[in-house]
């Protein structure tokens, strides 16, 4: 890729990641600070007990089907370029890893939310730093170490402003 539709494909690819770096990282330092302080600060909005294992399932299943829409999305306007100006996109095999690990952190947020409280302290983190470290991997080759350093120090200013909460 050249020009304009590299650089459209590459801050797509920063933001989308960015957005949803922020939003686990925001739902992880608040699960966590939930568990540890109990009482006034950042509490998680979450599905009470009542709620059917059905209707987690449901909710897990809706949003699991959008984020695999999302990630061919991505997927495809990262390997066909920008017809337009006729430039050609990245190789399928570094696309593919860009576009799933993005939708494991919609999926991962979601599952902390629709199950929260049944164990999720303890896979919760682990889970979140396995697919931290595979999206950085996957990403950064397509992105560039500014922009990743960019999106990983706006996170942890998130977890920071959460915690002051």
């Amino acid at each position: 890729m050249s020009g304009v539709a590299w650089s459209r494909a590459r801050w797509t690819l920063w933001m989308i990641f960015t957005v949803f770096l922020i939003i686990n990282v925001v739902v992880l330092t608040m699960a966590v600070l939930t568990r540890l302080r109990p009482g006034p600060g950042p509490q998680l909005l979450v599905m009470g007990p009542e709620v059917s294992l059905g209707v987690r399932l449901g909710v897990v299943l809706i949003v699991a089907v959008a984020s695999w829409l999302f990630a061919q999305m991505l997927y495809k306007m990262l390997v066909r370029g920008d017809e337009a100006l006729q430039v050609n996109g990245v190789s399928p095999r570094e696309a593919v890893g860009s576009a799933l690990s993005l939708l494991s952190y919609l999926l991962l947020v979601v599952c902390a939310y629709a199950f929260l409280g049944m164990g999720v302290w303890y896979w919760l983190p682990v889970l979140f730093l396995v697919v931290l470290v595979w999206s950085l991997l996957s990403i950064w080759s397509l992105v560039g170490w500014l922009p990743m350093l960019a999106a990983l120090a706006l996170a942890a200013i998130a977890a920071f402003i959460v915690c002051m909460i």
